[in-house]
């Protein structure tokens, strides 16, 4: 899917992609790995491999920030961070509980296909936990590389 939506790019905008700055990771997959002296098949499901040094993204919701990180290959995480803040409504929660002229105030500085609109309820920020927060607790996991702003949000529905 990455190297599909980067060709797109390029071919879009007439660029070329430098691969070395590919982050390519996905929300949920299992991978064998030795951690102390053990072979473990290790399932990360919402979850970021953080081994030392190795450059990953924790992405917020659609209006909040998303943050460029470097592992810091902390052993008792199995060499694992979050990989975004986590819900605190459930989807369906979320329907019942946001309005539209909820979410279209929270995504007031963010262009969002506005024919998309009344879909993303249940992606909505306020269904989310402050990322902020989360990111202060994995301290020992990641080292903050950047903090990227949103300003535009593409959500399949």
């Amino acid at each position: 899917m990455l190297t599909v939506a980067v060709t797109l790019i390029e071919d879009t905008l007439g660029l070329e992609a430098d691969q070395s700055t590919w982050l390519n990771t996905d929300h949920n997959h299992v991978q064998n790995e030795e951690h102390g002296g053990k072979l473990l098949w290790v399932h990360r499901k919402g979850a970021n491999k953080a081994s030392a040094n190795m450059p990953n993204m924790i992405p917020g919701s659609m209006a909040t920030h998303t943050y460029h990180v470097e592992g810091r290959g902390e052993p008792m995480s199995l060499m694992s961070s979050s990989h975004g803040a986590g819900r605190k409504l459930s989807r369906g929660a979320a329907r019942a509980k946001i309005r539209r002229k909820d979410l279209e105030r929270q995504l007031a500085n963010i262009w969002v296909d506005p024919r998309t609109a009344t879909k993303l309820t249940d992606e909505s920020p306020a269904a989310y936990k402050d990322l902020d927060e989360v990111m202060r607790a994995q301290r020992p996991l990641v080292k903050i590389v950047r903090r990227l702003r949103p300003v535009l949000c593409y959500k399949g529905t």
